[in-house]
């Protein structure tokens, strides 16, 4: 829909950074995931130059500031990955072909800056899409004095399959007040003070949801 690549150098994002048109390996899935391969035999730690904002390194569960180099772990069994504050990130189980429906995903939410992402559903068979058949779900995140707030606005002319979310919302730096789902108490979620993350669940079929963790 936008035109922009799958894989795209970090300066294609952050064309502001003149260090980054330096940077030869690093790419970026979008504009949140940061990837630094290893290109020698035998590096097990390498520098990498991250753009401007916060970058989570998955691996070591550490917050790094950007517009710096730091050296991060490069182990044989994984290149080192950085998430950018204010990410969205669906995860789903490896499938063959478009008419398998996974019904078990994974919902990865940074806060530190407001952000939207959009799901997009179709059957996977016909052409019937071209016609409005199709479901696009919204996800956005945003930031004010009652919390964090998570919420989900679907559109098209199709209800996409039911699905389990399992939601972890990262960087949560003390134990909420409150997480409501609806308006409602959110039944299940709990926060990891050890983790700073805050998990529980959705079920159904895509419908609109607000979860708001208060503060």
């Amino acid at each position: 829909r936008t035109g922009d690549p799958f894989l795209a150098p970090p300066s294609f994002y952050f064309p502001s950074d003149d260090a980054l048109f330096q940077q030869n390996l690093d790419f970026m899935t979008g504009p949140y995931i940061l990837a630094a391969p290893i290109a020698e035999p035998d590096m097990r730690e390498r520098t990498v130059r991250l753009p401007p904002g916060w970058w989570y390194d998955p691996a070591s569960s550490t917050w790094h500031r950007g517009q710096q180099g730091i050296r991060a772990a490069a182990p044989l069994d994984r290149i080192p990955v950085f998430i950018r504050e204010g990410s969205i990130i669906p995860r789903g189980p490896v499938i063959q072909h478009t008419r398998e429906q996974a019904s078990e995903f994974d919902l990865d939410v940074y806060p530190g800056a407001d952000t939207a992402f959009s799901l997009y559903d179709d059957d996977g068979l016909s052409m019937d899409y071209t016609r409005g058949t199709f479901a696009r779900t919204q996800f956005t995140l945003t930031h004010g004095l009652a919390g964090i707030t998570l919420a989900a606005r679907r559109s098209g002319g199709m209800t996409p399959p039911r699905r389990t979310w399992s939601v972890t919302v990262h960087r949560i730096q003390e134990q909420p007040r409150a997480i409501t789902l609806n308006g409602r108490p959110a039944a299940g979620w709990t926060f990891d003070s050890r983790t700073r993350q805050i998990r529980g669940k959705l079920e159904g079929d895509g419908s609109d949801f607000t979860l708001v963790v208060r503060p």
